[in-house]
């Protein structure tokens, strides 16, 4: 089998950010009324879609993306920042901004985090299936 490349990386980075998208957002329980509902009920027109309402992923997507998030554990706070930014497509203009520094730089930056995480492994883990 073939070993990783930094473009499948990228995308296994880019669908991991496109499930996380998909996911609810995490509430605490027990704190949510049952008034929000009965607003939300009432202010939404008769037979549209409730535009807070998630599509579940299948739960292959949810365990890529969860591989795809450990492999980013042992990276540095402003490495997973630049990995994360990209993936949710934001641009290299709006990436230099967040980060602090040229856009190409940061295009670099990237490209050596990606290859760290290449080299990471392809010295560690089995190669991916073709997809």
């Amino acid at each position: 089998m073939p070993p990783w490349t930094i473009e499948q990386i990228a995308i296994r980075f880019e669908q991991a950010a496109q499930v996380a998208r998909c996911l609810p957002t995490p509430r605490a329980k027990g704190f949510t009324g049952c008034w929000e509902l009965i607003l939300q009920q009432k202010s939404l027109p008769e037979g549209s879609e409730d535009s807070n309402h998630y599509h579940q992923p299948p739960p292959e997507a949810v365990e890529l993306m969860l591989e795809s998030c450990r492999w980013v554990v042992g990276l540095a706070t402003e490495q997973r920042k630049l990995i994360w930014l990209r993936a949710k497509g934001y641009s290299w203009r709006h990436i230099a901004e967040r980060v602090g520094c040229h856009r190409v730089t940061a295009k670099q930056r990237w490209q050596h985090v990606l290859n760290c995480v290449v080299q990471q492994l392809n010295n560690s883990a089995p190669p991916p299936n073709n997809q």
